[in-house]
């Protein structure tokens, strides 16, 4: 059981009343009471002195785990009446003490006072952040809301001219063949009002001269008639309306336009796409990623694409060391990734859709493998290397991990190459095991290299065009390596490559080849 002696000096404003007594008052509830057995230890009388004030004695109290401190407290009278009942008589020069009062009641130190200051400034200070992002919030509402409807009604001013337009082209259409029609139907009625006065005159003079008395001009008169009404308009006229009246052809119908403007409304946020991995394929170091809307949706304005790389199957985890690569601005339900390097053995992908006012949520991510692995002990791999043309020579192959390292590629059994001498006249030559055979062909300043581990093939191609240059036939009994040798030169070496659609097409078709190198196999 330890016993500590110290002088406690509360703070003045503690002291003075800077806190309600309801706080001492809570602090004060809870009573801790030392053991019966150990109360006599608990309570050894200490005195104060008698230079010291009424208001300073020496106050025994005790701890929740049953350990007493003893301390020297100074109170004043503002201070004094909060702990009367709980500290009882204090008379100056007699012992006192507290009836089980714990330590965390004491008046608070410094240090705490200070955390406390710290805390509230802190939180004060994230008070005072929240409130400017409000404020700042309000002023982008303002602001916000201000543009989108000054876009809404440029939107509408936009439908009202086009509608006006429409308007008009159609009253003019209508105006056009109302007139074309009159001008028809009124140049027909004044032919037909010409001919009716026509033979109204031929009628009145036909009467008069059946009505006339002198027979001797009769004949003649009657003959007359008769060539008028052979040349009279009326019988050369057609009595049928050139145009019709009937204006049915320009009756309009917008029920359904009407419908359509009826469901405008603001722009929805476009659903998520659906990743399509039965149509997705993962060739020649390229990914082609097609998907689908769950819905459609003919607000659509463009997709956007990420992927990154990962060595994890499943799904995407929330903590990748590869960023996220972004692709914007895709315009169909499909993309190519082109010029790819598989160095993990997986890609992430996940794609959004975006109208012209936002963006939906990512579709499900889905992970594809990505096969490009280096170590050579089964399945087939391909890389590509590249040399600078001015090198005095070069060579590349595979070769079993017993070569020696200054032991030269194609010169034991355990190396195959393919061999460019520069030094005096170009030579290519294919090595193995001490035995050459001249390749007669142009040298490529970049080849490509295919092994085929289980069926024990290893053949060299032209990384431009594709062209089968040499193949060794053998039956491979160790893990292969990558090998190079250069003299006074360089190489570049691209790893990670799947292995080309057309490198597989050669070699279903390369048993004849094959058979040509069996010299060196």
């Amino acid at each position: 059981m330890a016993v500590l002696v110290g002088t406690v000096r509360p703070p003045s404003g503690y002291l003075r009343g800077s806190l309600p007594a309801s706080v001492f008052r809570q602090r004060r509830r809870p009573q801790i009471q030392a053991p019966r057995a150990k109360a006599a230890t608990a309570t050894a009388p200490v005195t104060s002195s008698a230079k010291e004030s009424p208001e300073k004695a020496v106050v025994p109290a005790i701890c929740q785990e049953e350990t007493y401190v003893s301390g020297e407290l100074t109170f004043e009278s503002s201070f004094l009446h909060l702990f009367r009942d709980r500290m009882g008589s204090l008379k100056s020069g007699s012992p006192a003490r507290l009836r089980g009062l714990p330590v965390c009641a004491l008046p608070w130190g410094q240090e705490a006072l200070r955390k406390i200051i710290t805390t509230l400034a802190v939180k004060n200070e994230e008070i005072q952040s929240f409130i400017y992002s409000l404020k700042q919030m309000l002023l982008n509402v303002e602001a916000n809301s201000a543009k989108v409807q000054e876009d809404l009604e440029a939107e509408f001013q936009s439908l009202f001219s086009l509608l006006e337009e429409l308007k008009e082209g159609m009253l003019m259409k209508i105006k056009q063949d109302r007139a074309s029609r009159a001008y028809e139907l009124q140049n027909q009625l004044a032919a037909c009002t010409r001919a009716l006065e026509s033979s109204e005159e031929l009628l009145e003079t036909a009467n008069q001269t059946l009505q006339a008395t002198d027979r001797e001009d009769f004949p003649q008169a009657a003959k007359q008639i008769k060539d008028g009404v052979t040349m009279a308009p009326a019988f050369r006229l057609s009595l049928k309306a050139k145009v019709s009246d009937n204006m049915s052809h320009l009756m309009v119908d917008f029920a359904q336009e009407r419908r359509m403007l009826q469901a405008l409304t603001f722009l929805p946020v476009p659903s998520a796409p659906v990743i399509d991995l039965a149509e997705s394929l993962v060739a020649d170091n390229c990914v082609t990623l097609v998907w689908r809307m769950p819905d459609e949706d003919n607000k659509i304005d463009h997709y956007v694409l990420e992927y990154r790389r990962t060595n994890f199957e499943g799904p995407p985890r929330l903590k990748e060391d590869q960023p996220w690569m972004v692709i914007e601005g895709i315009q169909q339900t499909e993309y190519t990734l082109t010029g790819l390097k598989f160095d993990m053995k997986y890609m992430n992908f996940r794609v959004k859709a975006c109208n012209k006012a936002v963006s939906g949520e990512f579709s499900e991510p889905v992970t594809l493998e990505t096969p490009g692995d280096t170590l050579i002990d089964g399945g087939e791999h391909y890389w590509e290397v590249r040399y600078e043309p001015d090198s005095k020579a070069f060579g590349l192959g595979v070769a079993y991990r017993s070569l020696g390292r200054f032991e030269q590629l194609g010169k034991t059994a355990a190396s195959w190459c393919v061999y460019v001498n520069n030094w005096l006249q170009v030579s290519f030559t294919a090595k193995h095991a001490n035995k050459a055979k001249v390749l007669d062909t142009p040298v490529p300043d970049c080849l490509g290299v295919h092994c085929d581990f289980h069926q024990g093939l290893l053949s060299f191609y032209n990384a431009r065009t594709k062209q089968l240059l040499h193949t060794f036939k053998a039956k491979f009994t160790q893990p292969l390596l990558p090998a190079f040798t250069v003299w006074c030169g360089s190489f570049h070496v691209t790893a990670g490559l799947q292995v080309p659609s057309s490198v597989r097409c050669l070699q279903k078709r390369g048993s004849a080849t094959s058979s040509s190198n069996a010299s060196l196999t």
